[in-house]
């Protein structure tokens, strides 16, 4: 199951949640969301997230996420993607995001999840691979 959580809501947890997935620090005053997908397994545990920003009425772009470490390894990566994919699908005609090209688990799992590689970003030395699934 996944739910959008309010970005005014999402900031009581995003220094925490960012920490946990990248081990690294993110003021939540510097976060540009307008909501957050929280995904949740049968007993209501968070098991993982995304920030999102509308880009149009059409796009909604996908800007950080993962699994957090309890639910790591575990196959629910894909799963996790899915649950929010479905939510997204209901009011949106397509997602978009990027992923450092060094990560391969999570390019496997967005290709097995339907989204197709699109572009390529060159940002702060590092090379991110840009992808979209269309709904439509």
């Amino acid at each position: 199951m996944a739910k959008w959580i309010p970005a005014e809501v999402w900031s009581e947890f995003s220094e925490g949640s960012h920490f946990a997935i990248f081990n690294e620090y993110k003021d939540h005053k510097r976060e540009t969301i307008q909501k957050a997908i929280l995904a949740l397994n049968p007993k209501d545990d968070p098991v993982g997230y995304v920030t999102t920003i509308e880009m149009d009425a059409g796009t909604i772009y996908w800007q950080y996420g993962g699994i957090f470490n309890d639910f790591r390894n575990r196959d629910f990566g894909e799963a996790v993607v899915n649950t929010g994919l479905n939510l997204c699908r209901q009011q949106y005609d397509r997602v978009t995001f990027r992923v450092e090209n060094t990560n391969a688990a999570m390019i496997k799992t967005a290709l097995k999840c339907g989204f197709l590689i699109d572009g390529v970003r060159i940002f702060n030395q590092k090379t991110y691979l840009e992808h979209t699934l269309e709904f439509k």
